[in-house]
């Protein structure tokens, strides 16, 4: 899923170029906000803490 823009340490050049194109570019701007936001999701407390319980029942001392 793509919901965000990795740009290398030290590369200023193109970390303004991609801010340029984020500032200019509405199409792509509102495909990372839905992106991003179907990506967070998973870590909604109705996703995460099922899965945390089943981690703990896992556990030797849980039975």
């Amino acid at each position: 899923m793509n919901n965000g823009v990795l740009i290398p340490t030290f590369r200023q050049e193109e970390y303004a170029n991609r801010l340029v194109e984020l500032m200019q570019n509405d199409n792509l701007r509102t495909e990372l906000q839905k992106n991003s936001f179907a990506s967070i999701q998973r870590f909604y407390p109705k996703n995460i803490i099922p899965q945390w319980i089943r981690q703990f029942e896992r556990l030797p001392f849980s039975r």
